[in-house]
């Protein structure tokens, strides 16, 4: 299962804390991210303007034989 929320033209912030609440996914081999992207991409497409990875996690399954 995948989703993307996006808040482009809607929502900005320039100082102050953002609270993030959300379920990481079950499975094996997955990376599941939330990114802060710039608002406006001043210096070029991704990655030229820059994110902030909030939280970011690999999740592998390790199988021992």
């Amino acid at each position: 299962m995948s989703a993307r929320l996006s808040t482009k033209g809607s929502y900005s912030i320039r100082f102050g804390k953002v609270e993030v609440v959300a379920k990481l996914p079950r499975g094996d081999w997955l990376w599941p991210a939330i990114w802060m992207a710039p608002l406006s991409s001043v210096y070029g497409s991704w990655p030229l303007s820059g994110e902030i990875d909030v939280r970011s996690a690999r999740i592998y399954s390790v199988v021992i034989c």
